[in-house]
């Protein structure tokens, strides 16, 4: 061996060799849904960073070491990982705007950490999420939000239990369009952000002037989405609307009629699918699903799906097939 690597060369060789196991190691812990996970990844990056310290320039994390680890984070529901996740990202930003081209985060991974604010319950997530949105935009191009940026962003103030929660997700949803409009922003906003809007109001349920409020905004984010050039209410939107008008109308007339109004809009655009289907029946009376479905109301007030005509469900999937990636979308029960 001597022959063919001189002691530098080694060396060489078994830090790199030491750093790809470190890496793969991240990766699966990260993946991993053992209890342990986080505690395994953080303590592993702290490994190479004290090595990193220590004089060890080959053990210096890379970027795919930073993903990985806010990965543990974003993967984990333990309290406080959604602060270290954002930590971990401001550290590598840091690091990037220093001179180490190779950190340089992008979009999906903010995205990734905005998630984590909206899945922490932390009650400050939706002002954690949306102070992201703005760091991202204050970047001047370094570090641009996408569609799905937004919809997490909306999301998060959709899971907050704050009052005027309603209020900031369409404010959010305004500024993307304003962004778009003035050339700063390249993207459109799509049918998961409007819907996130939506989904944010549809849970402003402990305040009745909140209530209003929210249906107005409910009702005025539907229409705009309905007048759109690139986007369209899907079977997930109506859910979501009708779950909107279920919780922000006393039940009578005016609510019977809404929801009826937005259940016929979603059959004529063949958006009927379990889902809606479920949100109606909670949402009228078993007389009222009589005059609507007729024969296809069971005895126990259900209605049989098999037997509403096809061209009410033509362009409906199944509530699993429309699950997106970005579980922002996904509306509350």
């Amino acid at each position: 061996m001597g022959a063919y690597f001189t002691n530098d060369d080694e060396k060489c060789s078994l830090a790199c060799s030491l750093l790809v196991l470190s890496q793969v190691f991240l990766f699966r812990w990260a993946k991993s849904d053992d209890k342990d996970a986080v505690e395994k990844v953080e303590e592993n990056f702290d490994k190479m960073m004290a090595a990193f310290k220590a004089g060890n320039e080959e053990c210096r994390p890379n970027l795919y070491c930073y993903v990985n680890l806010i990965k543990s984070y974003v993967k984990s529901r333990d309290i406080g990982s959604a602060q270290k996740a954002e930590d971990t990202l401001f550290h590598l930003y840091k690091e990037y705007k220093k001179g180490n081209s190779e950190l340089k985060p992008n979009t999906q991974l903010v995205t990734s950490v905005m998630e984590c604010w909206r899945k922490s319950g932390a009650r400050d997530a939706g002002e954690k999420a949306e102070a992201l949105l703005n760091w991202m935009i204050e970047q001047d191009g370094d570090l641009m939000p996408n569609e799905f940026t937004f919809a997490s962003a909306i999301g998060a103030w959709a899971r907050s239990l704050k009052l005027g929660k309603a209020l900031r997700a369409h404010k959010i949803l305004k500024r993307m369009v304003e962004l778009r409009e003035c050339g700063k922003l390249s993207v459109r906003p799509n049918e998961i952000c409007y819907t996130s809007v939506i989904n944010s109001c549809a849970h402003c349920v402990n305040d009745e002037v909140e209530k209003k409020h929210a249906l107005k905004i409910a009702v005025a984010t539907y229409k705009e989405l309905t007048k759109s050039d690139h986007a369209r209410p899907n079977s997930v939107t109506y859910a979501t609307l009708l779950t909107a008008l279920r919780n922000l109308l006393p039940q009578g007339k005016e609510r019977s009629s809404a929801v009826q109004t937005v259940f016929m809009n979603a059959a004529k655009d063949g958006h009927v699918n379990d889902l809606v289907l479920r949100r109606v029946q909670s949402a009228l009376t078993t007389e009222e699903l009589h005059q609507i479905f007729s024969n296809a109301v069971r005895q126990d007030g259900n209605v049989r799906i098999d037997l509403l005509p096809n061209d009410w469900r033509r362009n409906a999937d199944s509530w699993k097939q429309q699950n997106h990636e970005n579980s922002a979308y996904q509306p509350r029960p």
